[in-house]
């Protein structure tokens, strides 16, 4: 049980302690001879010219058409759009101002308001301007590090009183290259903190530096025209909103292949931050959602081809090479070597065995179950039903198949079963639902409320449509409780907010992931465009784009909000609030809410696995206010000591509350947990489900508490 719950929590960590850089502290003297030895023969020996090609004009002249006459905001093509591509564009080559100097940054400035005007004639060059400078400070940071690591590391005094800061993204621009081998100094000295802290010896840790630092190397050689232009294309779109992007013949492959699940891998969506492949989010039923070890936010450091075979270091990987290294038979097994998401130390990875398999759209059909509850003197039984997806089956639908599956027609069915079995009440677990299918969302959304309209799509020319249950039946009218979380998305925000307008449920969990657009993959010449062309909006006109959907009763964050949802990503669109639509409301369920919180919100501190998630969400944002961190060895192993005796704590006062074996030492504890994951790795896929669900079991209570509320003898 505990596996679970450190298992959902706080996975937002990552992209946070291992972007640490140093400080602007004083510079040593002994990086001057670094600096005179990163001579242009050195960095010729790898830095290559990447020049645009006459078809990416083309491309280009095509892809700024659709974004000007297609896209849901008519973004002004001016001087403004040209100063904030030139910011995003920077920012994705050099997020944490590592690499450029403050002299190469002034130099850029001639493009500031020049770039609207270039992309109209197709001409890229700017972007492969900037990009080839980039490349050669990038090549100046890989020759340094390797001779650093292969002549200095032995000496590196790890009881220097250094420091580093966590975050440099609004730092200043390095006025000098010492000023910047100094900081590329202490990253290394960083990451070699980092592996003795992981029981790792210096040479240890520095030989698989080397390996990584070389192979990096390797791939900057490896860099074709087709990136840079991806790169540059997209710090245009992404200026429009997060969500529209350009997919290069290869990447597109890739996404049409997930699209229809049909991807031998793990069922995992990657991306790249900075030097990592990280996961995004686990497609419901795939292998890696089924085996229950990886999840959104985990960080992939390396990968074996197997079960016994060599791992290979992917730092700095591209991503579709890190996608290919992944992807491989059916039925065989990949090992990737991860730092989890809910670690409080950024030195700990872990090793995950995984069986490569395709997604079948059967195995993400909507599943139900039967829990019992006694409570008020009285037993009750509740149904369950589980969506990981909205999902239809369109090809068999427009066959005329009668009996083609979709997850409305599914759920109908469920609930009928229920409703034989005179449930007392029915929970919809839309936890981790990233959507899918708009016309499902409105369908779903119709087997709980009498006819009437549930959700309002506006088109990039302003024109509202709206998506109507026109069946005035309605399959089942008890008391319902929907599950939601900050993975919870599009569809699911739709259904969870429409059902709530209508005062048909109770929505339950943290605030939904706030994604209000609709996106449509559009192809070109080369490649595909992503392009989003429509906002969708609440019945009463508010949007749940940024917003989310709110809860009723709000249960103990497992995400950090402020590091993942739609108001985090950059240029993300905001929208305005529209009419609100006629419809009849279920019942007011206002009294009832606040008679449902105040008694969830007496339970609280009784509840030993939400204090548990409160104090560890607590201790992380401590943790994360911290600008900087110490580079000295004796003051990590200090605060080390101090996380493990606080991890040590916490988890004996919850085992202690359910009557478990609590631990003497960190050391026993950590034994457990290694041997619980390995356990857990090995169970079946019913034996993961019935592991234990505070979450539920609390909207179990609520489902009670509506019950006795409203049939109060």
């Amino acid at each position: 049980m505990f596996s679970y719950i450190r298992s959902i929590c706080f996975w937002i960590i990552t992209h946070y302690v291992f972007l640490l850089v140093c400080s602007c502290s004083p510079i040593f003297s002994k990086t001057t001879d670094y600096a005179e030895s990163l001579n242009d023969e050195a960095i010729q020996k790898y830095y290559h010219t990447i020049d645009p090609t006459s078809e990416q004009s083309r491309l280009c002249k095509e892809i700024i058409k659709r974004l000007i006459y297609q896209h849901y905001d008519h973004e002004n093509f001016n001087d403004h759009l040209s100063d904030r591509v030139l910011n995003s564009y920077v920012s994705k080559l050099d997020k944490y101002r590592m690499y450029f100097l403050n002299q190469d940054i002034q130099a850029f400035e001639k493009y500031r308001y020049m770039l609207d005007d270039f992309f109209r004639k197709g001409d890229v060059s700017p972007g492969f301007d900037i990009y080839n400078l980039f490349q050669k400070r990038y090549v100046e940071r890989l020759l340094f590090t390797i001779k650093y690591l292969e002549t200095n590391a032995k000496t590196i005094n790890f009881e220097e009183d250094e420091n580093i800061t966590l975050n440099r993204e609004n730092a200043l621009w390095f006025n000098s290259k010492n000023e910047q081998i100094n900081l590329w100094r202490k990253w290394i000295k960083y990451e070699i903190l980092k592996s003795k802290l992981g029981k790792k010896d210096t040479q240890e840790s520095v030989n698989t530096l080397l390996k990584r630092y070389k192979n990096m190397m390797t791939r900057v050689i490896q860099t074709n025209t087709e990136d840079v232009f991806t790169i540059f294309i997209n710090s245009l779109t992404q200026i429009y909103d997060p969500h529209t992007e350009y997919f290069p013949p290869r990447v597109s492959e890739n996404f049409n292949i997930h699209m229809r699940l049909s991807l031998e891998g793990i069922g995992a969506l990657l991306q790249s931050e900075d030097e990592y492949t990280s996961i995004v989010r686990l497609i419901p039923a795939g292998p890696a959602d089924k085996s229950k070890q990886l999840k959104a936010g985990d960080r992939i450091v390396s990968i074996s081809q197997g079960l016994n075979a060599e791992f290979v270091d992917v730092v700095g990987w591209r991503l579709d090479d890190v996608v290919d290294l992944i992807r491989g038979p059916k039925e065989t097994y990949v090992r990737l070597e991860v730092l989890p998401a809910d670690s409080e130390d950024d030195h700990k990875t872990k090793i995950v065995s995984i069986q490569r398999n395709t997604v079948k759209l059967e195995e993400q059909a909507a599943k139900s179950k039967t829990m019992s509850v006694d409570m008020y003197g009285k037993h009750y039984t509740f149904g369950i039903i589980e969506l990981p997806t909205f999902y239809m089956d369109f090809e068999g639908m427009q066959a005329g198949n009668k009996d083609y599956k979709s997850s409305s027609r599914d759920v109908h069915a469920l609930l009928k079963e229920f409703i034989k079995k005179r449930v007392d009440g029915i929970v919809m677990d839309l936890r981790d639902n990233g959507g899918g299918a708009l016309p499902e969302a409105n369908d779903l959304s119709g087997l709980f409320i009498e006819k009437g309209p549930t959700v309002q799509v506006k088109d990039s020319q302003g024109r509202l449509t709206r998506l109507v249950d026109s069946d005035p039946s309605i399959i089942y009218r008890g008391p319902l409780v929907v599950m939601v979380d900050r993975m919870s998305a599009s569809a699911s925000e739709i259904v969870s907010a429409a059902l709530q307008d209508y005062g048909r449920c109770i929505v339950v969990g943290t605030t939904t992931f706030g994604k209000g657009t609709v996106q449509s993959l559009l192809t070109l010449d080369s490649g595909q465009l992503k392009l989003t062309t429509a906002t969708f909006y609440r019945i009463t006109g508010d949007t749940t784009q940024h917003k989310g959907v709110i809860p009723d009763i709000v249960l103990p964050p497992i995400y950090d909000s402020e590091e993942i949802g739609e108001s985090t990503l950059p240029e993300a669109i905001q929208c305005e609030h529209i009419h609100a639509l006629n419809y009849k409301p279920f019942q007011d369920m206002t009294n009832l809410k606040m008679q449902l919180i105040k008694r969830y919100q007496a339970r609280l501190p009784q509840n030993p696995d939400f204090q548990y998630y409160l104090e560890t969400f607590e201790r992380l944002k401590k943790i994360r206010s911290n600008e900087t961190i110490s580079l000295k060895e004796s003051v990590r192993l200090k605060e080390l000591e101090e996380t493990n005796k606080w991890k040590l704590d916490v988890t004996n006062t919850l085992r202690r509350s359910k009557s478990q074996k609590t631990f003497k030492t960190y050391a026993e504890l950590e034994e457990f947990e290694k041997k619980e994951d390995e356990e857990e790795s090995s169970e079946s896929i019913d034996e993961k489900d019935d592991k234990e669900d505070p979450f539920l079991d609390e909207s179990l209570k609520i489902l009670a508490d509506m019950i006795q509320f409203s049939n109060p003898s």
